[in-house]
């Protein structure tokens, strides 16, 4: 099987982020307590999500996971914080820092896009068939549609989607010069494509983080507002 390679942001790195105040919203844009992600910048959106995390699994409020890891990878796969336990990969929170609502059929897009990529860096997803864990944060809002069907459960949901996902996949594929020309992909159909995805949905839990409840997890945390704000 060939594997790509992957890479994670160092500590260095972020620290640098944290230190870089040119893309520090003010304070004074907070409306009824939800705090103005929409103005941050990329790396500063997604940094605040891990540290958010890492806060969460220091508190001891969440112990499925002991490591949180930001991909080195933004410009061709997304912006995405992977979660780990004993060194595996068993959770992604993938970040949209966007000024607009999030619909379902975009996120079913990034979704199709990460379970792909999955397939030829395995080391940012569990194995297929096992157990994982899909988040979205959102800087903004999301639709009705994309909320409901991220705070469902089961794999129905999918399953009655199939069609928009199979789909998707072969726009994933045809937009990524990665994933077009990689030897285990490019020559699949469409259903073929899903087919990869599909090994994942049977045991895939999701969530979905919009400004309010991610405002809600900030707060928690009083040293987090001031390294981004």
């Amino acid at each position: 099987m060939v594997e790509e390679v992957v890479s994670f942001i160092t500590q260095e790195d972020e620290t640098a982020v944290r230190e870089d105040r040119t893309q520090a919203p003010e304070l004074f844009t907070l409306d009824s307590g939800q705090l103005p992600f929409e103005r941050m910048g990329d790396a500063h959106f997604e940094l605040l999500v891990a540290d958010v995390f890492r806060e969460e699994l220091q508190a001891g409020s969440e112990d499925w996971f002991d490591t949180v890891s930001r991909l080195n990878d933004g410009a061709d796969q997304g912006r995405d914080v992977i979660l780990f336990n004993d060194g595996n990969p068993i959770g992604v929170v993938q970040c949209k820092r966007l000024k607009t609502t999030l619909e379902l059929e975009a996120l079913i897009y990034e979704i199709c896009k990460f379970f792909l990529y999955a397939h030829i860096r395995p080391q940012i997803c569990s194995a297929p068939g096992t157990p994982f864990r899909y988040y979205v944060a959102v800087a903004d809002s999301v639709s009705t549609k994309l909320f409901e069907f991220m705070q469902g459960t089961g794999q129905a949901r999918f399953d009655d989607l199939r069609a928009t996902f199979q789909t998707k996949c072969g726009t994933v594929r045809t937009r990524s010069e990665t994933l077009k020309k990689h030897p285990l992909l490019k020559d699949l159909t469409k259903a073929e494509l899903c087919n990869i995805v599909w090994q994942w949905i049977p045991q895939l839990r999701t969530a979905v983080f919009k400004k309010d409840s991610l405002s809600s997890l900030v707060a928690k945390y009083p040293t987090e507002s001031p390294r981004v704000f």
